[in-house]
């Protein structure tokens, strides 16, 4: 694992960042903006979500440090569960996001702590101590991503061991609402309803007794949500006139033909480019198929059925692995642009080529007419963490076997990333229609015929 950031001796002042050089910085959120926050944004958010609490009263009864961990939706998740927390939080959160010199400058201000998504980060896990021992309160996301189709994903083993480690209460807020308030696929804000509901998990000392499993089940249990049944129970509308737009970005594949990548989104419909199906989602959610005597099914239903149909084209591309070495694409995107980069630091841009999954790599044509327009740094990069090879038609082929490739994950709704031999590997396309949830999907299925799970 490469290491970017030197940890630096904490002051008498405060905790100090993981800096690289010389330069130190306290980790510390500044209160004049937590308050100006609240007063702007936080405004908005209660307005613009219809937001109310649960509840509201348990945050004030908890004296820092404790650690705040609520189920991950979307985007605005950590401003809208900060709202009602009288104290400071330090959160955790995807080193992504420092990479933009704006983004880094805001996030510093409320004394955020970067952690590489899906990877052991030892840097993180030291600063989280840190804070624990000055008394400050904490907020990481347990599912350690966003939910793609409403229901709470697993939560991420090494959580437990954590929360085990810090020995200090446990805040749950569940987010009832945020998933058709503005999904992590979408682009727009759905106007609805959005309740949170906040829970006290542990009050800590009971925490030196408990086995990590024990903990993890406890957790797993608090913050599971299904959004559909939350939904069915409640039917609360959520209006717009964009209810259905980017959301092949995690249905990827036609309910009715099976086509993969053929669906393309607008308003609030979907239909597919291979057989012309349509289905619509209405305001309560629920998906339409106008092809089939207008059943309705929802988001949860149909990633179930094309996850299982992924699953077994991945098992059968893998068992034709033992007669073809080469084996043939089970699906491909392009044009996708790449771009190579490594943690907190800028990417910088490749070229452009098709990105194509198989049972046992995937692999990246790279044209090299863009690669030549990129410049001599991106030329230079890529012949430094990857030896191409020259295929027929002159493009360069790069190969990514799937028991080297981590970390992967999705950043921004649809970018695609992993590390491959140190390097930071970043997948997205001109449209920003990438499905970067069916490539994750993909390559953890073909990890597990390859035997190579990697669980953070």
């Amino acid at each position: 694992m490469e290491t970017i950031f030197l940890l630096r001796k904490k002051s008498s002042s405060g905790i100090l960042r993981p800096e690289m050089g010389r330069k130190q910085k306290k980790l510390a959120a500044s209160p004049a903006f937590v308050r100006f926050l609240q007063l702007t944004l936080g405004r908005w958010l209660r307005w613009k979500f219809r937001l109310s609490n649960q509840n509201r009263h348990i945050p004030g009864t908890l004296q820092p440090p404790y650690i705040v961990i609520p189920n991950h939706v979307g985007f605005w998740d950590p401003f809208q569960v900060g709202l009602p927390i009288p104290h400071p939080i330090h959160y955790v959160v995807a080193d992504a996001n420092f990479r933009s010199p704006v983004l880094r400058f805001l996030l510093g201000l409320v004394g955020s702590i970067p952690i590489t998504k899906s990877m052991s980060d030892r840097d993180a896990v030291k600063l989280i101590m840190d804070v624990r021992r000055t008394g400050g309160v904490l907020c990481l996301f347990a599912e350690g991503r966003r939910t793609w189709d409403g229901r709470t994903l697993p939560v991420i083993p090494s959580t437990a061991k954590l929360i085990k480690l810090l020995k200090i209460p446990v805040l749950t807020p569940v987010l009832e609402g945020a998933y058709f308030s503005h999904p992590c696929w979408a682009v727009s804000i759905r106007r609805g309803r959005l309740n949170i509901r906040f829970e006290k998990l542990f009050d800590g000392p009971e925490l030196r007794s408990m086995s990590a499993e024990d903990i993890h089940a406890s957790l797993a249990s608090a913050l599971q949500h299904d959004e559909h049944e939350w939904q069915s129970r409640h039917l609360v509308r959520f209006k717009s006139s964009r209810r259905a737009e980017m959301l092949e970005r995690v249905l990827y594949m036609c309910d009715s033909c099976k086509t993969i990548g053929a669906m393309k989104s607008s308003g609030n419909t979907i239909h597919c480019k291979a057989c012309g199906a349509v289905s619509e989602m209405d305001e309560y959610g629920a998906i339409i198929h106008r092809h089939a005597a207008h059943t309705t099914t929802t988001i949860a239903d149909w990633n179930d059925r094309q996850r299982s149909r992924l699953r077994d084209l991945i098992r059968q591309a893998h068992e034709h692995l033992a007669t073809s070495a080469e084996g043939t694409a089970i699906f491909s995107d392009a044009p996708v642009r790449l771009f190579l980069g490594s943690r907190r630091k800028p990417l910088v841009k490749i070229g452009s080529g098709k990105l194509s999954m198989y049972a046992d790599r995937v692999e990246y044509l790279l044209r090299p007419k863009s690669l030549q327009r990129a410049g001599t740094t991106a030329r230079e990069l890529i012949s430094e963490h990857i030896v191409p090879a020259a295929t027929d038609d002159g493009n360069i082929r790069l190969i990514f076997p799937l028991p080297d490739v981590s970390g992967v994950s999705v950043q921004n709704h649809e970018r695609l990333e992993w590390y491959f031999r140190r390097r930071l590997y970043h997948f997205r396309s001109f449209e920003d229609r990438l499905s970067g949830y069916k490539w994750y999907s993909a390559i953890h299925m073909a990890r597990e015929f390859t035997g190579s799970i990697d669980e953070s």
